[in-house]
């Protein structure tokens, strides 16, 4: 006796095949929406970064002797040591004596160092337009100015 098997899909197993992969592949989609979503955008500014540089920041200011703005760069003196923050690139930057490279914020498209008497502002615009701004002022107002 001779067995015989037939091994196909029928029409109906193709169907059903289909609409699982219909099914499947709808989810994908809104899963993929839903995740662009909670990402970051490459061009805007870290919500965390800012927070971290205005700390790091206000540091290095209520720590220094004297804060002078020259050529769009600010400039605090500790001890005899000069920290200078300035734009490079799309990056906002720290250097010791004109030495290093520390980055403090990236995807910055422009910044602003305005000195007031006692205070100095910093106004920084990332790649997408949006403005964070921010006033420092050392913890001796006028006296540990140059």
């Amino acid at each position: 006796m001779i067995l015989r098997k037939d091994s196909g899909f029928t029409l109906i197993e193709m169907l059903f095949s289909l609409v699982i992969l219909c099914f499947i592949a709808s989810f994908a989609l809104q899963m993929f929406t839903m995740a662009q979503k909670w990402l970051p955008d490459a061009r805007s500014l870290n919500p965390l970064e800012w927070e971290v540089f205005l700390n790091q920041t206000k540091k290095e200011v209520r720590r220094s002797n004297s804060m002078n703005v020259v050529n769009n760069t600010l400039q605090l003196g500790h001890g005899s040591d000069i920290i200078t923050i300035e734009k490079y690139q799309d990056k906002l930057r720290r250097r010791l004596n004109g030495t290093g490279h520390d980055p403090m914020l990236q995807n910055i498209a422009a910044v602003k160092f305005i000195e007031h008497t006692s205070a100095v502002e910093i106004l920084v615009t990332d790649k997408k337009g949006k403005v964070y701004q921010c006033t420092l002022r050392p913890y001796m107002s006028g006296g540990g100015r140059r």
